[in-house]
């Protein structure tokens, strides 16, 4: 059967952005073989039958990724159920199946009520679904009638919050970030950001020079209107609080004891942290702290690597806090993005 209209029109609407934002994809359909090989294996090895809506989708499109998040292709769909099944029973109830996920959830379906729900591991990043006022509690369950209601209220971020980002930075800037955000060797939910607000952005930059007595630079002002901050598994680029932000850990610095290892990913504390830091003499602090240094990011695995920008020569760099003579500069955003990424590529 094919989708439903209003179903189409969403995939559609999806499938028109693919070259504007990469991380958007979608794969040519499944062959209907396919389909029903998956229905039969799903009833032989789960105890679930495919919906028909989902033999539907897969039938329109065999794949999809929506930047923050993925339903799965055949092959994923089999191998995720089977290692959850042997590997980790206590995850996922008898008669379910894991059809997709992303960082902070799980798009599964309950073959036994017969509907989907998405399944929350925890606070972090998790979109707010319609009707919800607040991030439900881990392991709180949000169910949804058929697939088109699932995914329209996951897919309805991206159009409202990502999709309308300002296009400050250069194109090939841009491109490079989303080639970024579209590897999932780097990425996951949270890299997909909403831009911070204008007014949010003339705060920061109001308190950056109070404190500091130098402007925010443009490049990242124009950076944190398309992306407020970066999140991956390699670096993460320092957001600002915004309180009209749809991301509830990003509207204020100052959160819950559980979530306090967030305010480290905050730009002006990061840069304060910096400009206080009690060096371990004169020397030491002449030889690394430079107030022309505008620090923007920070290395996931070694802390003591961070992403700085000189203000007075305009290069960026990676400072290595216990290794400075390391210090080599790039000219652009871009040549910096690339060494920082694929370096080892």
């Amino acid at each position: 059967m094919p989708i439903t209209p209003e179903f189409q029109a969403l995939l559609e609407k999806l499938k028109s952005c693919q070259k504007e934002h990469p991380y958007i994809e979608l794969d040519p359909p499944a062959a209907p073989e396919a389909i029903e090989q998956l229905d039969k294996a799903c009833q032989e090895t789960f105890g679930v039958a495919l919906p028909q809506d989902y033999k539907d989708f897969l039938a329109y499109a065999k794949f999809i990724s929506f930047g923050y998040g993925w339903l799965y292709s055949a092959e994923i769909l089999l191998e995720t159920n089977s290692e959850l099944k042997a590997r980790f029973p206590d995850l996922l109830p008898p008669y379910h199946l894991q059809l997709g996920r992303c960082k902070g959830r799980r798009y599964n379906y309950d073959g036994v009520s017969q509907r989907y729900y998405i399944y929350y591991l925890g606070p972090m990043g998790v979109i707010y679904p319609k009707g919800v006022k607040k991030i439900p509690p881990e392991g709180i369950k949000v169910f949804y009638v058929d697939l088109y209601s699932l995914l329209k209220e996951e897919v309805e971020y991206f159009f409202r919050h990502l999709y309308t980002a300002p296009r400050l930075l250069e194109p090939r800037e841009i491109e490079l970030i989303q080639k970024i955000r579209s590897t999932f060797e780097y990425t996951y939910e949270t890299s997909f950001l909403p831009p911070a607000s204008f007014k949010a952005i003339e705060k920061a930059d109001r308190q950056f020079r109070e404190e500091f007595g130098v402007p925010i630079p443009e490049f990242y002002k124009k950076f944190l209107a398309f992306s407020n901050g970066f999140r991956s598994d390699l670096y993460t680029f320092f957001h600002i609080p915004d309180e009209d932000s749809p991301v509830e850990w990003l509207k204020s610095e100052e959160h819950d004891e559980e979530l306090y290892f967030i305010n480290k990913d905050f730009l002006i504390p990061h840069n304060r942290y910096y400009r206080v830091l009690k060096w371990d003499d004169e020397e030491a602090k002449e030889m690394f702290f430079n107030p022309n240094y505008f620090i923007f990011g920070q290395h996931r695995n070694f802390l003591e690597i961070t992403c700085a920008y000189d203000m007075s020569t305009h290069c960026f760099f990676t400072l290595h806090h216990y290794f400075h003579d390391l210090k080599e500069e790039y000219p652009d955003l871009c040549s910096f993005l690339k060494e920082i990424f694929y370096m080892n590529k």
